[in-house]
């Protein structure tokens, strides 16, 4: 096993290992992470816990014109549910049908679930983090024009804090904006637990992990943090991403590419649904204080 995830490693694939298969440490560690959505790609075994633990709500099943059956024939969720009748049966909900090639796509939801999302079924349709400007827009559009940015590997995800751009800063070097922003939570301390914090934060291989870390202990141990943090933050985060968009830069580039000459400055949004302050926030209402950021530093380098 070891062997293997050596393997996936040197591929670039990050591997987290959770003691123990207990999937609602998985789904927390996962939201800890910031993700919103996680693909469960599994057999029957897997699939059972999973609905009885309450961490899947969103079903897609595919219908094969195959036949098989007998005692031993696996089944889409195993015997670990042991729903046996079909007075026993789990109903899903709001379906859909979609046919692809010779197989059917049913997708729906399971009404009972600790997942955000079962409250709003329409957080699923809500619009993709792209209206692709530049580009000459349309009368309608002008006044809306936004790039959105939240996952690294999206396009123009090198505008996000978790992709990964080594920084100079303070004499050493972080693997990510985040991974700077995170640990400065922890500094202008004489504390030696801070400073352990700090150092435990800037050894994580990814800035999702990074963020996991700083936020638990921020959590867990508010004494550790800077007394002036929240005045503090906004000035920290704009001393990062002025090193990281540097003139010349990769990112810079990508930066500056969000707005054509002769064309309205596309507005830069952090698309993220858990993140009111430096984000749009889940219903678009929140501060994005981190698109605000990355436009100044637009508008500051546009002439060089």
């Amino acid at each position: 096993v070891t062997g293997y995830k050596g393997k996936l490693r040197k591929k670039g694939v990050e591997v987290i290992e959770i003691e123990g298969l207990d999937l609602g440490k998985v789904v927390d560690h996962l939201y800890d992470r910031g993700f919103m959505r996680a693909l469960w790609e599994c057999g029957g075994v897997m699939a059972a816990p999973a609905i009885s633990e309450g961490v899947i709500n969103k079903v897609m099943a595919f219908v094969a014109p195959k036949i098989i059956g007998g005692t031993g024939a696996p089944t889409p969720v195993g015997d670990a549910l042991g729903l046996t009748k079909m007075t026993d049966a789990l109903d899903v909900t709001d379906v859909t049908y979609q046919q692809v090639d010779q197989d059917v796509l049913a997708v729906g939801y399971l009404p009972v679930t600790k997942s955000l999302f079962h409250l709003a079924k329409e957080a699923y349709d809500l619009p993709k983090p792209h209206h692709q400007c530049p580009g000459p827009p349309t009368d309608d559009e002008e006044e809306g024009m936004a790039v959105r940015f939240y996952k690294a590997w999206n396009e123009y995800g090198l505008l996000s804090n978790f992709f990964c751009v080594p920084l100079e800063l303070d004499g050493d070097v972080w693997k990510s904006a985040e991974h700077y922003y995170q640990a400065m939570k922890f500094s202008n301390s004489c504390s030696i637990e801070a400073g352990l914090v700090m150092k435990e934060i800037a050894a994580q291989s990814s800035a999702e992990e990074a963020a996991r870390v700083g936020r638990k202990m921020q959590a867990s141990n508010p004494n550790l943090v800077r007394q002036d943090w929240d005045e503090a933050k906004l000035g920290i985060m704009g001393k990062a991403l002025r090193v990281k968009f540097a003139v010349g830069t990769p990112a810079w580039r990508l930066l500056q590419s969000t707005c054509v000459e002769g064309l309205p400055a596309c507005r830069l949004i952090e698309y993220s649904p858990r993140d009111s302050f430096w984000g749009e926030g889940f219903d678009g209402s929140g501060l994005n204080w981190l698109g605000t950021i990355l436009m100044e530093i637009r508008e500051e380098t546009s002439e060089a």
